[in-house]
């Protein structure tokens, strides 16, 4: 058939080896493409498998943090955390007999205590077991006496992790620490 185009239809043996020529190139552009194809799909599926990893690191931290205080917080009401793919706390609640919501059953007042002592879990990821600088500005206003002291002890217990500066405008700090007056 090809002799016949060659004789009938003005197509020259050139023409034939060039599109020969680009036959080949084509199916080596497609074998390279498929190639491409599967590293990029073995490249997503290692990032996947790394993704995984460090939100179980993440949450590992996170639910170490927040277990280590958590019963503090809630004057021992709740000693265990759960925490879902998306980092969204439960709690254990020996009353009802299960997993409840914070946002349904803690105060304002220990959810407010729980997500420091998350932000604290994620800086002290990020820090990769270096002593950093903490800095907090009045974060305990809306705290009540009792609930300072608990996040008093609390920081105490962080200075492990962080040097921790508290700025405040009250003298309801003086005895956490050496005071600076500026």
């Amino acid at each position: 058939r090809l002799e016949s185009a060659i004789q009938h239809g003005g197509v020259t043996t050139e023409d034939v080896a060039r599109i020969e020529e680009d036959l080949v190139f084509k199916k080596d552009e497609k074998k390279r493409k498929e190639l491409y194809a599967r590293s990029l799909e073995t490249l997503k599926q290692m990032m996947q498998e790394a993704q995984a990893l460090s939100q179980i690191k993440i949450r590992d931290t996170f639910k170490e943090l927040i277990e280590r205080y958590i019963a503090e917080i809630t004057d021992n009401k709740y000693r265990m955390i759960k925490l879902d793919d998306d980092l969204t706390v439960s709690v254990y609640s020996d009353e009802k007999k299960g997993w409840v919501s914070p946002e349904s059953e803690l105060s304002q007042g220990a959810i407010d205590q729980i997500c420091f002592v998350a932000r604290i879990a994620f800086l002290k990821m990020l820090s990769e077991g270096k002593r950093t600088l903490l800095l907090l500005d009045d974060p305990f206003g809306s705290f009540d006496v009792d609930r300072k002291q608990k996040m008093r002890n609390i920081l105490h217990d962080l200075t492990e992790f962080f040097q921790i500066i508290l700025f405040t405008c009250t003298d309801d700090f003086d005895t956490w620490g050496e005071v600076v007056t500026l």
